[in-house]
């Protein structure tokens, strides 16, 4: 956020949630490169409103905020950059924003370290561009997670098995234990997977921009299956997700 002489903050953000508040007016959360936080919009939902299209959800916006004594920030003027709405009714690429959206206000916090908020801005905001223009849903969703694992700190152990510490033998994947799990450690609990799978499991957590679009749908699912066991967080979007 950047602070003006008259006072005033601005700040260039994407807005992840849009909530009635009174008569007209709004509580928005949005996530800047620097954290995300919260602010009250007057009179947004007037269809007259100048800010109405800038507080919008999936819009990335540069805002100008008025702070008061306990640094509470209310909108005075915003201006929309770039709607980030998918195109053409794809329901899945609807989906997936949503996705993107409710992960990150689950995992992000007004208290998160700036880094990770910035670490996610980043991924975000370039997928919502992809979805956008059309690229496979499931391939934005699955490059978002794996720097979701990583800030919530529950990436998944790809490199060797996370019981013995086994490189070879690799056989499945245990969504309680974290990570690969060897032929020799492997248990009823575990899932066991083609060798193929595994390989692109740790593709999309190591660098999933070098993914194709072969069975990404799966990947994409387990891939958030084992982010809700791992963090015990329910996502509503991810079972809408599941009915497609």
């Amino acid at each position: 956020m950047e602070r003006t002489e008259q006072g005033e903050i601005r700040v260039r953000c994407l807005i992840l949630r849009r909530v009635a508040y009174k008569e007209n007016s709004a509580m928005v959360t949005a996530l800047s490169p620097s954290g995300l936080f919260g602010f009250a919009a007057r009179g947004v939902n007037k269809l007259n409103s100048k800010n109405l299209a800038p507080t919008n959800e999936l819009s990335l916006s540069s805002l100008v905020f008025l702070s008061s004594s306990q640094g509470k920030l209310t909108l005075k003027e915003g201006k929309l950059e770039e709607s980030l709405l998918p195109e053409n009714d794809d329901l899945e690429a609807f989906g997936i924003s949503s996705f993107l959206l409710e992960s990150t206000l689950r995992f992000l916090s007004e208290d998160s370290d700036s880094a990770d908020c910035e670490a996610i801005f980043d991924s975000l905001l370039a997928n919502l561009r992809s979805l956008k223009t059309g690229d496979s849903a499931y391939l934005a969703g699955t490059r978002f997670l794996s720097v979701l694992l990583k800030v919530a700190g529950i990436a998944p152990e790809v490199n060797r098995c996370v019981r013995c510490g086994a490189r070879n033998g690799i056989a499945g994947i245990s969504k309680l234990d974290g990570g690969f799990v060897c032929l020799n450690c492997l248990t009823p609990s575990d899932e066991r997977k083609p060798v193929a799978f595994l390989k692109d499991f740790r593709t999309a957590i190591l660098a999933p921009e070098a993914l194709g679009e072969e069975h990404i749908r799966d990947l994409f699912l387990f891939t958030a299956d084992f982010l809700v066991v791992a963090s015990g967080v329910h996502l509503k979007s991810l079972d809408m997700l599941k009915r497609f």
